[in-house]
């Protein structure tokens, strides 16, 4: 893998429960609603479960990952291809917090700083509006 090992750790508060949070961070179809930088191709099931392996990308960049954890207020990702590393979230109510680490030509922290923004300002709506509307 090409690129320069990097490592970055963003938390920030948000105007949302943990449950929320966890909901944003493990359905696909709210995913695909705030992560707007990246697409995911092809059919996923409805959430996340430990050790589903999937893809998306970053432009033209493919992103693999492996949910290697994931509990009621955890995430942990793995990623190869475009990143060689880690991704991890965790998230309380009213804070989410992101951790990246790996080997990469693109710049992680830029990337985690504008995903966090989507996510904070998407769950908030989310918060404020009944769950059968998302």
């Amino acid at each position: 893998m090409f690129g320069e090992f990097q490592q970055s750790t963003v938390r920030i508060q948000v105007a949302a429960g943990a449950p929320t949070l966890r909901r944003c961070l493990t359905e696909f179809v709210l995913i695909r609603k705030w992560a707007w930088a990246q697409s995911f191709p092809g059919s996923l099931p409805e959430q996340m479960h430990e050790g589903l392996e999937f893809d998306s990308y970053f432009g033209p960049v493919r992103l693999g990952h492996r949910v290697a954890e994931l509990s009621a207020t955890t995430l942990e990702l793995v990623l190869w291809g475009g990143v060689d590393g880690r991704s991890r979230w965790y998230w309380g109510d009213g804070w989410v917090q992101s951790t990246v680490e790996g080997v990469s030509l693109i710049p992680l922290g830029l990337g985690q700083t504008g995903l966090l923004k989507s996510l904070a300002d998407f769950a908030t709506g989310l918060e404020v509006r009944p769950q059968a509307a998302a």
